[in-house]
C-alpha cells in the first residue's frame, strides 16, 4: 500500500470520529436546551468545528473510493472517456 493511501485511509478514520462527535455534540445541546433549559455555547462551536474538519478530512478517502456523488443525468448523457 503506498503512503498516500494509508493517509487517505487513517484520515477517513479520522474523519469519521469527527461526523460522530458532531453528531453527540448536537445531541447534547438539543437536550441541554429543551430538555434541560440551559443551552450551552460550546457544543455548537465544536459541533460545527468537527463537522467542517470532517468533511475535509474524508474527502481524500472518498475520492480514494471512488464514493463520490455524481449527477447522473448529466454523466449517462456523455460519451464514454469524455
Amino acid at each position: 500500500m503506498i503512503a498516500i493511501d494509508r493517509i487517505s485511509m487513517w484520515l477517513g478514520y479520522l474523519a469519521a470520529v469527527l461526523l460522530l462527535l458532531t453528531g453527540i455534540f448536537l445531541t447534547w445541546e438539543v437536550l441541554g436546551r429543551y430538555v434541560f433549559n440551559a443551552p450551552t455555547k460550546w457544543a455548537s462551536e465544536l459541533s460545527e468545528l468537527c463537522l467542517l474538519w470532517g468533511v475535509f478530512l474524508g474527502l481524500g478517502r472518498t475520492v480514494q473510493l471512488r464514493e463520490n456523488i455524481t449527477i447522473e443525468v448529466v454523466y449517462d448523457r456523455l460519451r464514454p472517456g469524455a
